[in-house]
């Protein structure tokens, strides 16, 4: 693991750096530390307010929320307008669900920095975040036309035309972020979730996996390659049935209810006989329901054997 020393390679840029590779992989302790190291080591005419305000994101992350905010509040006193730390500042009201304060951050970075693509890409997530597609897809382009070679930004502009209604247009920008960076976990489930609302589940599953490849912590694809398995397994035991349990299940419903009209003509025996008409009906949505239950419980079963076994394919370690 890479450490802070007074080397040349330990300078502050190199710890924002070092900080960014350990929080990306979901390592906020290491980040932490190694920010706190080059905090600790600062010189008192440069206090290093990028490092407080990535210290902030990270323990946000962690859980420590309320000396988070310290160290934003640190990083935006020493450095109002500076665009970096205004960059981080969104991030963090983002995550707190605000925003329209995200924003404020965002346009500040870019008022100093108007060309940034990664400031940029960020308030095309903000606008995304408040579904107002159609301006987060006019920033995300105008982002690509300075960076066309930005993977995020073609992700974000296929997530903005997909919730435009632009389904091809979405497939093919997130192909293209897909193909600049295959770490794009979001891209990738994106790309998951566009196949299984086509019904193509094969493809829609092999997206996931990639997913939870380049991220194993994103939960939404771990969910999303559930119920791949779930559609697989209704879809391949309907097929095998040659369409018996729509049959069986339309039969079933058709009977009770000639049965439950029936019991209600008989006026004498009205009480009692509505009480098993209905304990009847819940029989047969009973039955459907442990059907179904059961069956998802196979596809949790299956997606999580999946996950832990190693691909056979990637060589061990040492070897």
């Amino acid at each position: 693991m890479p450490s802070f020393d007074d080397e040349e390679d330990g300078r502050p840029a190199d710890i924002i750096e070092i900080a960014r590779r350990h929080y990306e992989r979901g390592r906020y302790r290491e980040a932490i530390r190694e920010l706190r190291a080059a905090i600790a080591r600062a010189a008192p005419d440069d206090p290093l307010p990028a490092a407080h305000a990535v210290l902030a994101l990270c323990l946000r992350r962690s859980g420590e929320e309320r000396e988070a905010g310290r160290e934003l509040v640190r990083a935006l006193t020493l450095a109002p307008r500076d665009p970096f730390v205004n960059f981080i500042a969104g991030h963090v009201c983002l995550e707190c669900g605000d925003p329209a304060r995200a924003e404020e951050h965002f346009l500040t970075s870019l008022d100093v920095a108007p060309r940034d693509d990664d400031y940029l890409r960020m308030l095309a997530v903000c606008h995304s975040f408040r579904g107002q597609y159609a301006d987060a897809l006019e920033v995300a382009r105008r982002g690509l036309e300075i960076n066309p070679g930005s993977a995020g930004l073609w992700k974000v502009a296929g997530i903005c035309e997909h919730g435009l209604g632009m389904r091809e247009e979405s497939r093919r920008s997130l192909l293209t972020a897909v193909r600049l960076d295959e770490t794009e976990a979001e891209a990738h489930h994106a790309l998951g979730l566009q196949s299984l609302e086509a019904d193509r589940l094969d493809e829609a599953a092999g997206w996931f996996r990639r997913a939870l490849k380049a991220n194993p912590g994103l939960s939404a694809s771990r969910r999303g390659l559930v119920w791949t398995h779930f559609s697989q397994i209704v879809r391949d035991e309907s097929d095998r049935a040659e369409g018996a349990w729509p049959a069986i299940l339309t039969a079933g419903i058709v009977g009770v209810v000639l049965v439950f009209a029936v019991l209600i003509a008989a006026e004498a025996l009205a009480g009692r006989s509505i009480l098993g008409g209905v304990a009847g009906l819940g029989a047969i949505a009973g039955a459907v329901a442990a059907y179904y239950g059961s069956r998802f419980l196979i596809a949790r079963r299956r997606a999580s054997r999946e996950l832990k076994t190693p691909d056979p394919r990637k060589p061990e370690s040492g070897k």
